[in-house]
């Protein structure tokens, strides 16, 4: 009978499956880099230095619509977004001029833009459907005669 051989672990070999091991690790790494860099920039919002520094009037605006008592009701209707306007004593707002952005969070070129058709008894609904089912960031802007825009900001979510 023939013997086997002994199976010697030489520096070559250590060396050889330290390298093997490292190299996996960095072409890995190398992947999640490029997918994590090329599907998503990194930013929630474009300028945000300049809205940094407009922040108190920001505050200022909120605390002038807080102010109106103007109550909103902002629901799906189907896949349109319709939303109710009421002053502080309960009466419908009439006849104005609504528009905004319905964005996806978690796909910034799915955004769609509002425009809302006043419907009477202070109703107004979107003249377009939402393409897709899932979360949707509702950002609506009322325009006002004696000021600034009031401002309206909901997630929906679409069944």
């Amino acid at each position: 009978m023939s013997e086997r051989a002994a199976f010697r672990f030489t520096g070559r070999m250590a060396l050889a499956l330290f390298a093997a091991f490292f190299g996996v690790v960095f072409v890995v790494n190398g992947i999640f880099v490029y997918f994590a860099t090329d599907t998503w920039r990194g930013l929630d919002t474009d300028d945000a230095y300049r809205k940094g520094l407009a922040w108190n009037d920001r505050l200022a605006r909120a605390e002038v619509q807080r102010a109106l008592g103007w109550r909103t009701e902002l629901v799906l209707d189907g896949a349109r977004p319709a939303l109710r306007l009421a002053d502080r004593a309960g009466v419908p707002l009439n006849g104005l001029d609504v528009t905004g952005v319905a964005r996806r969070p978690v796909d910034e070129h799915a955004d769609r833009p509002l425009k809302m058709v006043w419907q009477g008894d202070g109703l107004y609904r979107a003249a377009a459907e939402l393409p897709e089912r899932g979360q949707w960031d509702v950002r609506l802007e009322v325009a006002r005669r004696d000021g600034p825009p009031f401002l309206i900001e909901q997630r929906l979510w679409l069944k």
